[in-house]
Formats: structure tokens, sequence, C-alpha cells
């Protein structure tokens, strides 16, 4: 019993060490900053405008559909 106790604190002793040293993880992805383009009352026309945006240099865009308005919101990053 004791040395399963011993091994249990010695693994979680190099777990601590090792996670202390590991460099710092960068932002997700999804972090990115997005920004708010306009509202668009069809999914059509909220992609016809992100892929314009995305050919004059924009990375992606996104169109969710906001329930409470029946709007789609265009993102850009």
């Amino acid at each position: 019993m004791r040395l399963r106790a011993a091994l249990l604190g010695a693994g979680m002793a190099v777990m601590a060490v090792s996670a202390l040293g590991a460099p710092a993880q960068a932002a997700p992805a999804e972090a990115a900053a997005w920004t708010w383009i306009g509202h668009y009352q069809s999914k059509a026309k909220c992609v016809e405008v992100g892929t314009q945006y995305v050919r004059e240099g924009f990375d992606e865009y996104k169109c969710p559909h906001i329930t409470a308005s029946g709007y789609y919101s265009l993102w850009v990053r």
C-alpha cells in the first residue's frame, strides 16, 4: 500500500513539473476575432455577401440563423 501511494505521488509530481515546463498553448482557431457585418433576410444573400468578403481578403465567413429575429447574421474574420 505504501509503495502504491509513493508511486502515485511521484507520478503526480512528474506530471506537475512537466506541465509547468510546457510552452503556452495557442488560442484555438475559434477564439480568433470575428467581425459582425450585418443581418440578412435570406441565407443565400448572407452567403453571397460572405463569399465577396472572402474574395476581398478575409479568411472565412459564417451565417448563423438568429432565431429570435429570423435573420441571418454575417460574421467574417
